[in-house]
């Protein structure tokens, strides 16, 4: 997510529904958010935890953000499947985290 768009065009990961997502960043470093690019995790057989949608916003530097542009505090999202629950937590500083919630046995 540390990419350089301008304060107006801030990287963002959209959770559209249970099984896809919308990440828009700066790939190429010109300032410009790229068109954006959804992800399916059906593939995967991975869900997403709701409410939907739920967009994150991301400053210059990396950090979490909200519409006007304050720092906020971290946030988890939580994935699942058959085998158990796990959630990434993004860090104050926008550094991400994959953290194990429940395994089925």
């Amino acid at each position: 997510m540390r990419r350089r768009a301008t304060d107006a065009q801030m990287a963002q990961v959209t959770i559209l529904n249970d099984n896809f997502y919308e990440v828009r960043l700066d790939a190429d470093g010109d300032g410009v958010l790229d068109a954006p690019r959804v992800v399916s995790l059906a593939e995967q057989k991975l869900m997403i935890n709701g409410p939907f949608p739920r967009t994150f916003m991301f400053d210059s530097t990396g950090k979490a953000v909200d519409a006007s542009r304050n720092a906020i505090n971290a946030t988890a999202v939580t994935f699942g499947n058959r085998s158990g629950k796990s959630a990434v937590t993004v860090s104050d500083t926008g550094k991400a985290t994959f953290v194990e919630l429940s395994a089925k046995k």
